[in-house]
């Protein structure tokens, strides 16, 4: 027997497959473009408490119509040494976990345009993991992790996410990394 699930339960599901398609893919594909093997492993929905952050954490807030929240991303303190150079030193961590959330954050962004959805982005900021993991987000947050060879990565979706917004067009053209753009 065929159960048929209703035209708007199935949208809402496919949109949140596309969002956790996009966000895997474009944290895999920065992790590549630095030379880092990243292997993702399921997105699952985080219960309150459950720890998820490791210190720092990079956290990017982001809004457009019916979706908004913050995107965050950590990394196991092992992994900074697979950077080349190596990422050494308090301030120097701080640095890096800021500009790959800002990347990351980037990511995402130029891949919704092909959703149709222009998506503004803050500054991306450092706390601390623990500090993190004990606020109270508003909407659904996502866990995505990725295996390497020195521990975990960590990327967080917080927030409020209509999956009816999402309409994907082949019409975008999106610059790809590395194009060059004349203004």
């Amino acid at each position: 027997m065929r159960v048929a699930w209703p035209a708007c339960q199935r949208h809402l599901t496919d949109s949140r497959t596309h969002l956790n398609t996009i966000v895997q893919r474009c944290a895999v594909d920065l992790f590549h473009s630095a030379g880092i093997a990243v292997a993702p492993l399921p997105a699952v929905a985080l219960r309150p408490g459950q720890p998820k952050h490791f210190s720092p954490a990079g956290v990017v807030a982001f809004s457009a119509p019916k979706l908004s929240g913050t995107l965050t991303l950590s990394l196991a303190e092992g992994i900074y040494g697979l950077f080349t150079p190596p990422v050494v030193g308090v301030r120097a961590v701080h640095d890096a976990v800021k500009e790959l959330t800002n990347q990351l954050a980037g990511r995402v962004k130029n891949r919704l345009l092909q959703f149709q959805v222009t998506l503004n982005v803050g500054m991306p900021s450092t706390t601390n993991g623990d500090d993190l993991d004990k606020r109270a987000g508003g909407g659904l947050e996502t866990l995505y992790a990725f295996r390497t060879l020195r521990g975990e990565i960590h990327v967080t979706l917080n927030g409020v996410v209509d999956g009816s917004v999402l309409s994907y067009s082949n019409a975008v053209n999106v610059a790809q990394e590395g194009e060059f753009i004349a203004f």
